[in-house]
């Protein structure tokens, strides 16, 4: 599929596939927070990815970003299908290494997200509620 970023043309491929049902929210098993631990933002609890997070999680080690630790059921990110587990990489295709990044760039009620979640990149459309 062709699309137009920025004035050029980009080839990307897709796969299509069923939506996993977003009020299945489930909860990551904890790590260490870097941030504060009682921290939530935009309905998602988020952690710094660190050295050890990745081992614990068997996540690559090249990952920049903040982990979701848990998302409050009824948040707007809940509703778009934010899951516990998944890595912010970027919010409105601007880099998020830290959670301090994402919380400087998340300041509007609709925001598109890039995740990373189960070895891929995806994107989740988070509207305000």
């Amino acid at each position: 599929m062709a699309v137009w970023r920025q004035g050029k043309q980009t080839v990307v491929q897709a796969v299509l596939a069923e939506a996993p049902d977003p009020r299945a929210v489930t909860q990551a098993p904890p790590s260490k927070p870097v941030a504060d631990p009682d921290a939530w933002l935009a309905g998602m609890k988020l952690v710094d990815i660190t050295p050890e997070v990745c081992a614990t999680r068997n996540l690559p080690t090249t990952l920049k970003g903040a982990l979701v630790e848990a998302v409050q059921d009824d948040s707007a990110v809940a509703l778009a299908g934010v899951r516990a587990g998944d890595v912010v990489l970027e919010v409105d295709r601007q880099a998020t290494p830290s959670v301090a990044k994402l919380s400087k760039v998340l300041h509007t009620d609709a925001a598109t997200l890039l995740v990373w979640r189960e070895g891929r990149a995806a994107c989740v459309m988070v509207r305000g509620k």
